[in-house]
């Protein structure tokens, strides 16, 4: 039986959820709305991926990397685009996917050293999401790679690997949320959908 949530604007107090996120949620939840009935409607992958770990702990580390794959899939052309000799930030992306299909150890540590090198590509440290602000919608795209083998990572190592491998996720899709402030990205709707299915599928 699947797992299902009540949505209501109380809990979305409760878990202090961004202001942009409960304007869009209040009007089509109402009084309240279950979980299931509203992931359809969700129509950012940054806010989808901010709720869902905060309300629902059934989800298991590898959906948010297989989730993260599939945003930084959504992108990653931008930087191809603009590097076609590059292939750090793909082999990233593979590299998490890779883990994705099989979570072994050396599946976990292959991801991590193509994060590393993807973030290389980028040319920014960890603490660079900020970029993603800027203008330089390659660099954003690189460091969306980046977030994908990281998101492996999390999900192989240590305690909390759930909640550290969703909070990666949510970094990748802030990434392409603040891409499509500027690029024209047709492929961001496809992977927001696909990321419903697979909490779909989780609960």
């Amino acid at each position: 039986m699947k797992t299902d949530i009540l949505i209501t604007p109380a809990l979305l107090a409760k878990v202090d959820a961004p202001a942009n996120l409960k304007a869009w949620a209040t009007p089509i939840i109402g009084d309240g709305m279950p979980l299931l009935e509203l992931l359809p409607r969700f129509d950012r992958a940054d806010w989808l991926l901010w709720l869902i770990p905060r309300v629902c702990h059934a989800i298991p580390a590898i959906v948010y990397v297989r989730i993260a794959v599939v945003v930084a899939e959504s992108v990653i052309g931008i930087y191809e685009a603009q590097y076609p000799d590059d292939i750090r930030p793909r082999k990233a992306i593979d590299a998490a996917k890779a883990y994705a299909a099989h979570p072994t150890t050396s599946n976990g540590d292959a991801a991590a050293n193509a994060a590393y090198g993807a973030i290389d590509a980028a040319d920014m440290t960890d603490a660079g999401l900020e970029a993603a602000d800027s203008a330089d919608a390659a660099t954003a795209a690189a460091y969306a790679a980046y977030a994908a083998g990281y998101a492996a990572e999390d999900a192989a190592y240590g305690a909390y690997a759930a909640t550290r491998a969703a909070e990666t996720a949510y970094a990748t899709a802030c990434v392409a949320a603040r891409l499509a402030a500027y690029v024209t990205n047709p492929d961001s709707h496809a992977s927001l959908r696909a990321a419903v299915q697979l909490i779909q599928e989780a609960l």
